[in-house]
């Protein structure tokens, strides 16, 4: 997966992106739809997640909550370590229509 800017713009047409993850919040609790065959093996994920923080990390700058994006970056990968190694909550449900 490549590092990709932060576009503000949405694939117009089916053909022009395929959505293979999907995060919100319902009733305080994270839901998640994601399509587990999107990655060949489970490092591309790895990969995945970093440029989600990196993407994060830029939209903090950007909104005045970080004044660097490593600073942004550093905190999230506390948070990320902490979270990792003491879940804050159990992740339920499972993979649906293999």
């Amino acid at each position: 997966m490549t590092n990709s800017s932060n576009s503000k713009e949405e694939p117009r047409a089916k053909d022009e992106g395929e959505e293979f993850f999907r995060a919100w919040a319902h009733d305080g609790k994270l839901v998640v739809k994601l399509d587990p065959g999107m990655f060949k093996d489970p490092s591309n994920a790895g990969i995945f997640l970093a440029d989600i923080a990196r993407h994060y990390a830029r939209a903090f700058v950007e909104t005045g909550r970080a004044k660097t994006e490593d600073e942004a970056l550093s905190k999230i990968r506390t948070a990320f370590d902490a979270e990792w190694h003491f879940p804050t909550d159990e992740i339920e449900g499972g993979v649906v229509n293999q």
